[in-house]
């Protein structure tokens, strides 16, 4: 395998999604019976990822991660928008040279018992996107699987044996070797952490940052734990309901967030000290349903910050757009009210402070 590469594009950004849609069709495709309703999971998405950069993309459930990542990849196709990757526009390219391109672009499964084959030698499986992108002879493609296996710390002999007679944490550092044995430059990360034990975590973690380093590697992390964000990540982007309502640096963001969604996620992140259960805030209902989104701001059904405002009518109205903050020009943030201490809002008493701070400067 080899050392970290030199940046080969001339493009500082290694990925950009601009205005980037995936809708998904469901219900009757015949118009006179039904009319066919629009999953509108990523609706019009703006990121770039800097090379050597990990951007970690966080929100809940049904917010539209995972979409995005296998959208940023080509494994779905968009429905609009462009994706753009080393300063090539994949839409742009041929069959055959979108599968060129795809070589340095892998992915990391989350499941990490469900993303192997139970029938096959997991050094079968390493080499099948070898084999698929016609790279070597078969002598060179088995020293490159050896490499790989060597490379996230398990021994070459173990490439003869099957996925069952590996742990959770020794699986999913299989899967890393798969990813990587094609010699990537672009990895997406999809909850590569999730499924494992909290000593585990760790050792995952810490291997994938030593192979950023060592092998030049970007990064799009998609996570639910913000710990794990806040530790790894270089940038983070809060997803809502296919839309990414804030993103910066990840200290700048967990810091002093602005949008009142990332203010909801950082205080529901579970505390040892008993009193803090206390202040923290529970999003009321569940998230609506990205077939029919609310009208304006798609977070106003559930904005703790809008009912303390007195529900203005421009949240419903009015979408707000993704724009760079006055307060921090490094951080973008889609919300009519942002808040200027978003970090004393996740407690009870700091929230109530800053609604009425941003009510004051609403009507000034």
């Amino acid at each position: 395998m080899s050392e970290k590469r030199a940046a080969s594009g001339t493009s500082a950004n290694l990925l950009e999604l601009r205005g980037l849609k995936k809708h998904f069709p469901i219900g009757s495709a015949i118009p006179l019976i039904q009319k066919r309703k629009t999953v509108k999971a990523v609706d019009g998405v703006d990121l770039t990822i800097a090379r050597g950069e990990t951007l970690a993309i966080v929100g809940e459930s049904g917010s539209g991660k995972t979409t995005l990542g296998r959208v940023a990849l080509g494994l779905q196709k968009p429905t609009a928008g462009e994706v753009w990757f080393d300063g090539v526009r994949l839409t742009d390219r041929s069959a055959e040279e979108q599968r060129k391109l795809r070589r340095k672009m892998q992915i990391v499964f989350q499941d990490p018992f469900g993303s192997l084959n139970p029938r096959l030698p997991i050094g079968d499986q390493i080499e099948e996107g070898l084999v698929a992108h016609a790279m070597g002879t078969p002598s060179e493609r088995k020293d490159r699987m050896h490499s790989a296996l060597e490379l996230v710390g398990l021994p070459a002999e173990y490439a003869v044996r099957y996925p069952h007679e590996f742990s959770g944490g020794q699986r999913q550092r299989i899967g890393i070797a798969r990813a990587l044995a094609l010699d990537p430059e672009f990895v997406v990360l999809d909850e590569p952490v999730s499924a494992l034990d909290v000593s585990i975590q760790s050792q995952v973690l810490n291997l994938l940052a030593d192979l950023r380093t060592k092998q030049g590697l970007t990064y799009m992390f998609i996570s639910h734990n913000l710990d794990v964000v806040g530790y790894f990540a270089d940038r983070v982007a809060v997803m809502y309901l296919g839309k990414v309502v804030e993103s910066g640096p990840v200290d700048h963001v967990f810091t002093k967030p602005q949008h009142p969604y990332t203010i909801a996620l950082l205080s529901a992140v579970p505390k040892i000290e008993a009193h803090d259960t206390a202040d923290r805030l529970i999003l009321e209902g569940e998230i609506p349903s990205p077939i029919s989104p609310p009208s304006g701001c798609r977070f106003r059904t559930r904005c703790w910050l809008r009912e303390q405002l007195g529900n203005p009518e421009r949240c419903a109205t009015e979408e707000p757009a993704l724009a760079a903050s006055p307060r921090d020009l490094d951080v973008a943030v889609a919300c009519h009210f942002p808040l200027e201490d978003g970090a004393a809002a996740t407690t009870k008493a700091g929230r109530t402070a800053a609604a009425a701070s941003s009510k004051a400067k609403s009507k000034a």
